[in-house]
């Protein structure tokens, strides 16, 4: 799913960062450590994860229903 999501694109990016380990970072890491490595704040952050998961999660339902 994540590769349905432009690899340039900071939702891609934050998503592997935070939950997953990515090229650069050894371990997951949170918000707060996340927004200063891409000059973000800690809530723009987290309004990108949420938003991202909800585009992820609709399309998850619209294939399974689908």
């Amino acid at each position: 799913m994540l590769r349905a999501l432009p690899e340039r694109e900071r939702e891609r990016q934050i998503l592997c960062i935070r939950f997953f380990c990515h090229q650069r970072f050894c371990c997951t890491m949170t918000q707060n450590r996340i927004g200063p490595q891409l000059g973000l704040s800690q809530m723009q952050v987290s309004r990108l994860i949420i938003r991202t998961c909800a585009r992820l999660r609709d399309r998850v339902m619209a294939e399974a229903c689908g």
